[in-house]
């Protein structure tokens, strides 16, 4: 059968697309023209992507990885240390972002999005130019315009993530071999090399490629073995020369070895491990964070030789673990191995940082209109591939690039953004499949378009497999993105997208959390929906018992509701694990007091304001409802033992002078002047408040006279207090005053 295969390409008639190199064809002048085309197609897109993805709460809310980044960047740009010790991570892409805001400032999220839509653009251009050169001005056309239209690219040119600096540092290192594999050129050799060592500062895995292209040297001058020898040290020394400061660099402030960075030893345990599934980028039961993820990492391979380790050490332990696990379960192992090859030949696109369907879901309806996927680019993008093998020798650079990229990601795990330097070169070998198919469909080569529609359907059917459980990405999404957006006071979008986490978990059976639960009842009660959110806030504590935030918001929410019974008890729980919580305390003697409980109310108000004396509005609040429900016996009586107790709380005073001088009882309105002049003796006149209170007093004792002095005074002071709210209460009083003692 392979044999067969092999017949049928070599021996199909080269089409009118498939030109060799040499026949540029003329008109340059056509070329500029697609070339600016493709360029400001995908530069408009991304521009409207950027524009419409400042909708995301995490726009400029930087977490895992883009948080890594932005932190080693700003200090990048702010000429500090970040990174003290042998670099764990390939450093370029950190530098790059730092030379962006060194030119611009962090400050905005938009300045480093655009560069990075300039830089995405330009990649497809380049793309174009591959495929002009290589094949034909038709096959970099499509594959100009479908780079620039290809959605994921949209979105990771978006992200403060390595794949838009990668894929163009790569594209420009394939132009430079397909440049310089008809040439006899130490000089462009070099440049491959330089071009090779500069992508690997960005992500080291692209060197697995230079071995290979040592022996594609080997087969294109193999009777020379002078020219295969200079050529291959050009390459050679061109690759050291952007990475040799790196690796003095690790030397000096590690002491050891470190080619680029030490991260190769833990990456590669991640994806061959007994808990891996081959495509989360985290070791089971480390924490999320970056920070915390390296020490827990560290922490487990110092803790396993009982001894502290080097950078290069931690990374050889790791290696050494998955290594140990390959070999006591080789089948299990090459389960894992088939199972990530399956990922990467999928038209899903395995999510990382955060669900790329999600975010094109809702922030980037662009997105939503670019049905260009992985289903189409991977089958064609093979297909191409087997047809350019009828120039091997030529084009190594191209399918040599996807296989050997391939396999330097499938050997440790698989996401979207590790496939995407190979999905470019796949979009350019499926134009070129595309148009050989258009040319041998004009011609009518059935057996040639029968294999082509052979190889699309094998291809059709694997890349049609979806991974398992792709749907928990999505929920945790939901459930992530719904808690960001209430912490940014986004509530009717909060709700929206933590109402769909609800219903996904439910009807997945997965295990919903307390948080996003809590977040769900929060919003709604933001929005007034005080009833819809006693739900959630119960399925929070049913989840998660000890919740206190979760436990004081259902009281305050059952109690809005008139459930003062409920609210109680939930208060009551939570004075019960936090007797020092203060506020529990004052929402608790609230609800004993609308009970008429007045004796364990009074009790729980003190200490609520012993422990927190701004809780002392909290009670002048509850003596305020306790009037307007008609119960001022009650609310005189939990004022008078605030203010014996607390005698130099000058605003529990005040709100005792005016609740007596609104008495209908002589006596009580002569104790409210008596208390109001004492007070103001003893504040000298200089406390608004008191001043207001006094004057009531004096107003409601039939001395206006004294009332309008008083007030005066009070205004006076409030004014220069900057106490504008109370002036204007005071100021409106006055006239009240003032009216009283006209004739």
């Amino acid at each position: 059968m392979e044999e067969q295969v092999g017949q049928t390409v070599a021996t199909s008639p080269p089409a009118e697309d498939a030109r060799a190199p040499g026949d540029r064809g003329s008109r340059w002048g056509w070329d500029v023209l697609w070339l600016g085309a493709i360029v400001l197609t995908a530069f408009v897109l991304r521009l409207i992507y950027v524009l419409q993805l400042q909708a995301s709460p995490y726009f400029n809310l930087h977490v895992m990885d883009p948080g890594y980044h932005h932190e080693w960047a700003t200090a990048f740009a702010a000429g500090k240390p970040f990174w003290d010790e042998v670099y764990f991570r390939a450093p370029l892409y950190p530098w790059f972002l730092g030379t962006i805001y060194w030119l611009f400032g962090s400050e905005s999220g938009m300045t480093p999005r655009i560069v990075q839509a300039v830089l995405g653009s330009l990649s497809c251009g380049l793309l174009y130019l591959i495929g002009r050169r290589v094949f034909s001005r038709p096959v970099g056309v499509i594959a100009g315009f479908s780079a620039a239209t290809y959605w994921v690219l949209l979105y990771f040119d978006a992200e403060l993530l390595l794949p838009v600096l990668l894929v163009f540092l790569d594209l420009i290192l394939l132009w430079l071999l397909l440049w310089t594999g008809d040439r006899r050129s130490p000089l462009s050799w070099g440049l491959c090399g330089i071009a090779l060592g500069v992508s690997a500062i960005a992500r080291p895995n692209i060197l697995l490629l230079a071995p290979a292209l040592v022996v594609w040297i080997l087969v294109l001058h193999r009777p020379h073995w002078r020219r295969f020898w200079g050529y291959s040290a050009c390459l050679f020394f061109g690759t050291i020369l952007p990475i040799l400061p790196i690796t003095i660099r690790n030397y000096i402030v590690g002491g050891e070895l470190v080619l680029i960075a030490s991260q190769g030893g833990v990456n590669f345990y991640i994806g061959n491990n007994p808990h891996s599934n081959g495509r989360s980028a985290i070791i089971q039961g480390d924490p999320g964070a970056w920070r915390a993820c390296y020490a827990a990492q560290l922490a487990r391979a110092e803790k396993a030789e009982g001894r502290p380790l080097t950078a290069s050490e931690v990374s050889r332990w790791y290696f050494h673990q998955a290594l140990r696990f390959m070999g006591r379960e080789p089948v299990r192992a090459g389960r894992l191995l088939l199972a990530k090859l399956g990922y990467f030949w999928s038209h899903w696109e395995v999510s990382n940082n955060q669900d790329m369907r999600f975010i094109a879901a809702h922030f980037t309806p662009v997105a939503r209109y670019l049905p260009l996927g992985f289903w189409i680019v991977g089958p064609l993008g093979v297909l191409g591939l087997l047809l350019s093998l009828r120039r091997a020798k030529e084009l190594f650079p191209l399918w040599g690039f996807v296989l050997i990229y391939m396999l330097s990601v499938v050997l440790f795990f698989v996401t979207a953004r590790f496939r995407v330097p190979v999905v470019v070169v796949l979009i350019l070998l499926g134009s070129y499949a595309v148009c050989w198919c258009a040319s041998a469909l004009r011609a009518r080569r059935w057996g040639s378009l029968s294999f082509a529609t052979l190889v699309l359907i094998i291809m059709g059917l694997v890349a049609a497999r979806t991974p398992p459980n792709v749907d928990l990405l999505m929920i945790q999404e939901h459930r992530e993105t719904g808690i960001a957006l209430a912490c940014q006071d986004r509530f009717e979008e909060a709700e929206q997208v933590l109402s769909e986490y609800v219903k996904r978990a439910e009807a997945t059976n997965w295990t919903l959390a307390a948080e996003p639960l809590y977040h769900l009842g929060r919003v709604r009660i933001e929005q007034g929906k005080v009833a819809e959110a006693v739900r959630p806030l119960e399925q929070a504590l049913e989840i998660q018992s000890y919740f206190p935030d979760a436990r004081r918001l259902l009281g305050f929410t059952l109690a809005a509701l008139g459930r003062f019974e409920e609210s109680v008890a939930q208060y009551e729980r939570i004075v019960r694990h936090e007797p020092e919580d203060a506020a529990a305390r004052a929402n608790l003697a609230g609800g004993l007091a609308r009970l008429g409980r007045m004796e364990e109310a009074t009790a729980e108000m003190l200490r609520a304001i012993e422990i927190e004396p701004r809780h002392t509005r909290s009670l002048i609040e509850t003596t305020k409802v306790l009037r307007f429900q008609g119960r001022s016996d009650d609310a005189l009586r939990l004022l008078r033992a605030a203010v014996e107790r607390f005698p130099e709380d000058l605003l529990l005073t005040a709100a005792l002078v005016k609740m007596l001088a609104r008495s209908s009882n002589a006596a009580a309105r002569a104790e409210a002047v008596r208390l109001g002049e004492e007070a103001c003796e003893r504040t000298s006149g200089a406390n608004a408040r008191v001043l207001d209170a006094a004057a009531l007093a004096q107003f409601r004792v039939g001395r206006p006279a004294q009332a309008v002095a008083t007030a005066r005074q009070a205004l006076d002071v409030a004014n220069r207090q900057g106490q504008t709210t109370l002036a204007d209460e005071i100021e409106h009083s006055l006239r009240r005053y003032e009216a009283a003692r006209r004739p």
